[in-house]
Parts: C-alpha cells; sequence; structure tokens
C-alpha cells in the first residue's frame, strides 16, 4: 500500500513538473514546439494516472439538493468576483494590462512631482 502511495506522488508530482516546464518554455518565442510537445506529454500522463494508478472514488454522493446549492453558491462568487470594482480596472484582455496602467500612473505622477 505505502509502494502504491510513493507511485502516486511521484507520478503526480512528474506530471504537475512537465507542465509547469511546458508553461514557462511558452514564454519564450524559440522553443514552443518543446513546451507542446511537454504539455501533450504531462496531458498523457495525467490521463494514464487518472485511469490506472488513481484510487475509485467514494460510492457515497451529495444529494441532487446539496450539489445545486453549491453550484448556485460558486455561480454568485464567481460573478461577484468578476464585477465587483468593475469599473476601477481598465478595460482590456488580462489583469496585467490593468497593472501596466497603474505603473504609468504612478511614473507620470513622479515626473510631475520632481518637475
Amino acid at each position: 500500500m505505502k509502494e502504491d502511495n510513493v507511485r502516486r506522488i511521484y507520478w503526480i508530482s512528474l506530471v504537475i513538473i512537465l507542465a509547469g516546464l511546458a508553461q514557462f518554455l511558452l514564454s519564450t518565442d524559440n522553443l514552443v514546439e518543446i513546451a507542446i510537445t511537454l504539455f501533450v506529454v504531462s496531458l498523457i500522463l495525467f490521463i494514464l494516472y487518472l485511469t490506472h494508478w488513481h484510487p475509485k472514488f467514494p460510492s457515497t454522493a451529495i444529494s441532487h439538493r446539496s450539489e445545486m446549492v453549491l453550484f448556485a453558491v460558486i455561480f454568485v462568487l464567481g460573478i461577484f468576483m468578476r464585477i465587483y470594482h468593475i469599473e476601477s480596472i481598465p478595460p482590456g484582455l488580462h489583469g496585467d494590462e490593468a497593472w501596466r496602467g497603474v505603473s504609468h500612473v504612478l511614473v507620470v505622477k513622479l515626473v510631475l512631482l520632481s518637475i
């Protein structure tokens, strides 16, 4: 049993490391093919882990009502997190663009203070 747990930890760690390395390599322009290959390998290993080595899920399930309440809570929380202070963040595709705007405003303020 202990060997089985060690094997599971090994495989899931390998999957996480390969996927993380692939994500890192995607940020470079000349290593995209290697990154995609690593990601596909990690995806295949993850599927193998789920089909062969993952422990079976317990047969007890939550009630349909509890499942719907949990879904509603997660859904409402997601909507709230999306629209909370939505006007304070400039429109864009990523949050990084908002941080760039904030840093540019700080630079302009520093320049104006030094004049």
